[in-house]
């Protein structure tokens, strides 16, 4: 925790889904603007997504990791997190949401 704030890690996978595609960056952090977290944003790409993730895990110590994506990128989140103690939550974005 930074300063007894809550510490909230948000992956986002912008390629997930199908149809009219959201601003979860934006939509999200207007959201958490006004709540005691301290968050931080880790937007995926075809580079490697799971070292993104896993530095942005080592690097940011979250309490929280929350993932906006499909399938794949949840699957892939939930496996960096196990055994760590970090809780998961989800925002299913994928094609079958």
């Amino acid at each position: 925790m930074i300063n007894g704030f809550l510490q909230i890690l948000i992956v986002i996978n912008p390629r997930s889904g199908s149809g009219i595609k959201k601003d979860w960056p934006l939509l999200l952090q207007q959201y958490f603007n006004a709540l005691p977290y301290t968050t931080q944003f880790c937007i995926l790409d075809n580079n490697g997504p799971e070292n993104i993730v896993s530095n942005a895990i080592t690097a940011f110590s979250p309490q929280l990791v929350i993932v906006v994506g499909g399938d794949g990128t949840i699957s892939m989140v939930a496996q960096l997190l196990a055994g760590k103690g970090i809780a998961l939550g989800i925002i299913p974005a994928g094609s079958a949401n």
